[in-house]
């Protein structure tokens, strides 16, 4: 089953004030919030950017049987409609770029997340191409968004 937060709809992250998302009573840190709310909201981010360049957001944080997609959107280029799956790293100014953060484990991952986002889908028929993308976004202290890259078809 996959649940999937569109943009406009129900795309906000959990209350995570009081409960874990695995349903255990027991309250996250203040440190374990702010780094999910700082996840998300580098999400929205990478989704808007995405959004400016053409492309139509399907989900964000989509859940699969496996795990969680980030980014799932289409463009049409040259005519044809391309399913897009979008790793996102993260990482504030001082670290290395988070383009290059991804190892061949994560590609498979991503790939095995990606076909049980088809399947819970029937993907349409219409579809003529999938790829995988690499996004990064560099947040810097304070708040905020200094850089965003994304490289086509990187995994």
């Amino acid at each position: 089953m996959v649940k999937a937060s569109r943009p406009g709809g129900s795309g906000h992250p959990p209350n995570l004030d009081h409960e874990r998302s695995d349903g255990n009573a027991a309250p996250m840190t203040p440190a374990v919030t702010d780094a999910i709310r700082e996840h998300y909201a580098a999400l929205c981010h990478a989704s808007q950017q995405l959004a400016a360049a053409g492309y139509s957001i399907l989900a964000i944080g989509a859940e699969t049987q496996f795990g969680i997609l980030p980014i799932v959107a289409s463009i049409t280029e040259a005519g044809t409609l391309t399913l897009v799956f979008a790793d996102v790293r993260v990482t504030n100014a001082h670290h290395n770029p988070p383009i290059g953060a991804r190892d061949h484990a994560r590609s498979r991952q991503l790939r095995r997340l990606s076909a049980a986002y088809i399947n819970a889908h029937h993907a349409q028929p219409h579809v003529g191409a999938l790829r995988w993308d690499a996004l990064g976004v560099t947040t810097e202290p304070g708040g905020g968004f200094s850089k965003f890259e994304h490289v086509r078809g990187a995994l």
